[in-house]
């Protein structure tokens, strides 16, 4: 009975071993041949799904670390593991973030970090550092990231965000302050108050000037 098990497990690791080695290969040739990083994106979250938990880190973590591979197949790779969010997810995004990714790699392990929607205090040292990018779209998901970090560490790095150059960035970051709930409300206060930048002022009074949504009250005679 036991050699039994054993045997089923190895033919479903073989299978699925299978699955994501040919969707790898088949995105490589996708990307050559001009197909859209979307489309990578959908086949292998697909895959991936159904390939089991485990393999898909392994499976994700040599695809986007691996030394040569193509930046769109891990972005797409990263994306993959942001919607799936296998065990360990957040953990692995944060050691490939730490791992020194950049460009559209970093915006994607910074996106998935996002979804995720947890960020340890180690993953945060490596947000912070990757919201100096000059790449603005990785700036852009820094904020975004940093919702799920614990806000002590979080909150100056989005008060020197609130300055960036780039008003996409500013956006995402007064977003990113609204979402961290009352400490961020209170940031975007001082922010429009004293800021040293001016385009940090105007952007969080005209954020912390928008109604937050009221918990709904409860109907009269309701817990009475």
């Amino acid at each position: 009975m036991a050699g039994t098990r054993v045997a089923a497990m190895f033919v479903t690791i073989l299978v699925a071993a299978t699955v994501v080695t040919v969707t790898m290969m088949t995105l490589v040739l996708q990307l050559r041949s001009g197909a859209s990083v979307a489309t990578a994106w959908g086949s292998l979250t697909v895959a991936l799904a159904g390939a089991g938990a485990a393999l898909t880190l392994v499976a994700l973590v040599h695809l986007s670390l691996a030394a040569g591979s193509h930046e769109a197949v891990r972005a797409a790779a990263l994306d993959a593991l942001g919607a799936v969010q296998p065990p360990a997810a957040g953990d692995l995004v944060e050691r490939a973030l730490a791992y020194g990714l950049v460009g559209e790699t970093a915006a994607a392990a910074l996106r998935a970090l996002a979804r995720i929607g947890v960020v340890s205090p180690a993953g945060t040292a490596a947000v912070a550092a990757a919201a100096n990018a000059t790449h603005v779209g990785t700036r852009v998901q820094a904020a975004h990231a940093l919702v799920g970090a614990p806000s002590r560490l979080a909150l100056p790095v989005l008060w020197r965000l609130l300055g960036d150059p780039n008003y996409e960035v500013r956006l995402a970051t007064a977003t990113a302050l609204v979402r961290l709930g009352p400490p961020g409300d209170d940031a975007l206060r001082r922010a429009a108050a004293s800021h040293e930048d001016a385009f940090a002022r105007d952007i969080a009074a005209v954020t912390g000037s928008i109604p937050r949504p009221q918990p709904a009250r409860p109907a009269p005679g309701v817990g009475a």
